[in-house]
């Protein structure tokens, strides 16, 4: 039985007009499967889109509002970015357990109350990353592979290590401890970005609570869809200065902190970020310091894999019949 009594879905939402019915429908399918007794809130900041996602989501909303206990969304007169939007976000969201995602992607057959009340003093919860592209659901074995190790990696070290180094943290399935978000200075970081809302939330939160970790576990929750609206392509180079913007942060704080290592292995990253990839030598450095750290857990990693137990087909019927419910909208 989840432990979970409040619970609040946050959706950014730009020209996602092909994948916000989806996306609406998993968050309807999470609460009347597994929401009973459990007070569910939904707030979406709609960006100012150039298709007819607004209209969408307004349509869904005169059929399907009545099954939270309150919905916010934000209309933006012009477009303000990823950013902005988060903040409007975090300003509005009273529960302490809530799950922010994209409107392109999409919550899995899983039951999410659950998986946040089996972790609930997490500073930081990832679940599995799982793909969608083209339709076809999938998981990468090197994504995961590498997922499983930065967590054996890092185990011992701290949130800021696992950021300035080689890491591996599935943006779409993190959820963030109300607490350590919701707060000026983290506003504050934010406002200097533009698209891109996860590294600036995870470095603030490196900065201000030194001993945050982050919870990893082999359930997937959102799955995440790769498109040519998704931000690194559609909006690249804001989404190039934004990385730039990350990785003279991080330089900053482990300046100010005195942490040389950690100094040294983003500036060979940020090195090779603005070299276009043109020149490989500062990124094979940074992965071969990667690859000896993770030599000995290896073992423990294909353990791990193995472990694995999510049925694709199981999920490729629920994307199906999340496909099928919005029709109703056409």
């Amino acid at each position: 039985m989840s432990k979970v009594k409040d619970f609040t879905f946050c959706v950014l939402s730009y020209n996602h007009s092909k994948y916000i019915l989806t996306h609406l429908e998993s968050i309807k399918y999470q609460v009347i499967a597994f929401g009973e007794g459990i007070n569910c809130h939904l707030i979406i900041t709609e960006d100012h889109s150039s298709d007819n996602t607004l209209l969408l989501i307004k349509n869904w909303l005169d059929r399907n509002q009545h099954i939270f206990i309150s919905v916010n969304l934000v209309k933006n007169p012009v477009n303000q970015g990823t950013c902005y939007c988060t903040i409007k976000i975090l300003e509005s969201l009273k529960t302490n357990y809530f799950k922010l995602t994209a409107g392109d992607d999409y919550y899995s057959k899983n039951n999410i109350f659950q998986f946040v009340s089996n972790e609930p003093e997490f500073d930081i919860l990832s679940g599995l990353p799982i793909r969608l592209n083209n339709e076809r659901i999938y998981y990468s074995f090197f994504e995961i592979f590498n997922y499983l190790l930065s967590n054996y990696i890092y185990s011992r070290n701290t949130l800021l290590d696992r950021l300035s180094n080689v890491s591996i943290i599935n943006a779409p399935n993190l959820f963030y401890s109300r607490h350590l978000v919701k707060k000026p200075e983290v506003y504050e970081i934010l406002n200097s970005f533009d698209v891109v809302e996860d590294l600036p939330l995870q470095i603030s939160i490196a900065e201000n609570n030194k001993t945050s970790n982050l919870t990893s576990t082999l359930i997937p929750v959102v799955i995440y869809r790769r498109t040519p609206s998704s931000t690194y392509i559609a909006e690249s180079k804001r989404f190039n200065n934004d990385q730039i913007n990350a990785f003279n942060l991080l330089l900053d704080i482990n300046s100010r902190q005195g942490n040389s290592f950690n100094v040294f292995i983003v500036k060979l990253r940020k090195k090779f970020f603005l070299q276009k990839k043109k020149s490989r030598k500062s990124l094979n450095l940074v992965y071969l310091i990667y690859f000896l750290r993770g030599l000995y857990y290896i073992p423990r990693v294909i353990w791990d894999y193995k472990r694995i137990k999510f049925d694709l087909k199981e999920e490729e019927v629920h994307y199906q019949n999340l496909i099928n419910n919005q029709n109703v909208y056409d």
